[in-house]
Formats: C-alpha cells, structure tokens, sequence
C-alpha cells in the first residue's frame, strides 16, 4: 500500500491551500493532487485521519474519470517509456534576477523609459543553477505527456511492485493509468514549438 509520507511529498503542493493535504474522495478512497497528477488510492488505510476535499477539485476529477469509465485499457509498455524519461533532454533551470524580479528589464525611476537590467544582460535570470527539467515530451498512446511526471507514476508504480501490470486509458485530453491498487489522472502536455 502506498503511504502517507510518499502521497504527501509527491502529490500535493504546499504553495496552493487547496491541494496541501490528500482527501477523501467518494467515501471511500483517498485522492491527491500536486496540480499535474491526480492519485487516487482504493481502500486506503489511513483515509480514516483525512477530510472531505474542496468541491471543484472533487468534481473536475470525477468529470476525467468519467470520460475513461468505459473505455478499454491497454497494457502501460513502463520498459519502453522509462526507456525514454531516462534518455530524455534536459535544460537547466536558473535562478531570477533579484534586481529585475525576472522580467530581464526594469525602468527609470527618473524618466519611466524602460532599460535592459544590467545584471543580468536582459536576461532575466542569474547564472545561479537551480535545477533541471525536460525538454520534451513522451508519446502513450496518441497523446504526448511530461516526461517529469509519468517517471513519477512509473517510479511509484515500482515501489509497489505494480509497474509490470499497470494499464491506461487514453480519452481526450488525458490518460488514466491504473494498477490494482491505484490511479493516476494526467492531463496531456504539447510539445515546445
């Protein structure tokens, strides 16, 4: 079973109010959100300490489910898209210029014209490295996803030894992957142009 520290770290977001906690969803199972990935764990252990979810959240999630409810699942090729996460270009991410907040401009406090920021040449960011994240995206099905994310479903899938026998389902503008134990809802990403 999956655990509350696991739910907690990956699949909510302490910077928004309503996804920093997992809530019950219909009754009975406990649902997560980081704003990308929706979990949803079938009888769950520890849903007993937890509280009702906000209402849009609950109903934008059984509007995607519902969309999947009778289509068919198709075996997750998981050797095949780890495969390709794991080979899958990266860029660096930098920290923002503190002296342009970002904007890679600023303006005259005396005349008001605009003016490149000189500390960062107009760039709007530090040579300060802050991380990494994909270039990219990974094709399941006929749809394209961020790779950032469905390594999380995979890697989690894993830990629970359910990686081999997970299935998706693929309708508009999502895929459900699903193991016996658990779904993921995830929205599709475009590719950068």
């Amino acid at each position: 079973m999956i655990p509350y520290k696991l739910v907690k770290r990956h699949f909510t977001d302490e910077t928004r109010k309503l996804l920093e906690e997992p809530f019950i969803f219909e009754g009975k199972s406990v649902c997560s959100t980081n704003g990308h990935i929706i979990i949803i764990i079938d009888d769950c252990p520890w849903s007993g300490d937890l509280g009702k979810g906000d209402d849009h959240i609950i109903s934008r999630t059984n509007e995607m489910l519902g969309a999947h409810h009778t289509g068919i699942y198709a075996p997750l090729d998981a050797d095949r898209i780890a495969k390709e996460v794991s080979e899958a270009p990266k860029v660096p991410l930098f920290e923002d210029c503190e002296h342009c907040d970002g904007e890679g401009e600023g303006e005259c406090e005396h005349c008001g014209s605009d003016f490149e920021c000189r500390h960062c040449s107009g760039s709007g960011k530090t040579n300060v490295k802050i991380g990494e994240e994909y270039d990219d995206v990974i094709k399941v099905g006929n749809k394209t996803f961020d790779p950032k994310y469905l390594d999380l479903i995979l890697k989690t899938l894993g830990v629970y030894g359910e990686r081999e026998t997970a299935t998706f389902n693929q309708t508009g503008r999502t895929i459900v992957v699903k193991s016996e134990s658990v779904k993921f809802l995830l929205c599709e990403r475009t590719p950068k142009e």
